[in-house]
């Protein structure tokens, strides 16, 4: 699973969970709840957003919940590009 995989690349090399998500710009409760699989805060901390956002406010639910699903994707993705850039 590359939820696994993200946390063995960054335990090879020598990242704490703070360096990793620095790096991406999210928090670090928000890489542990990715190497876990609990995306549920992630999740939660995005629903907070969009309570903010007053584009995703005009858009129906089902359009809201696919953008909140594109945004953790991406998130991962991008954790996932500077691990696999990074050297060991």
């Amino acid at each position: 699973m590359i939820c696994n995989r993200i946390k063995v690349l960054r335990a090879e090399r020598n990242w704490t969970q703070e360096d990793l998500a620095n790096k991406v710009g999210i928090s670090r409760q928000a890489v542990i709840s990715i190497e876990k699989y609990k995306l549920r805060r992630l999740w939660n901390w995005l629903l907070g957003l969009q309570k903010h956002s007053k584009f995703l406010g005009r858009l129906r639910m089902n359009d809201q919940i696919f953008i909140l699903n594109l945004l953790i994707l991406t998130v991962i993705a991008t954790m996932w590009l500077y691990l696999l850039k990074a050297k060991k």
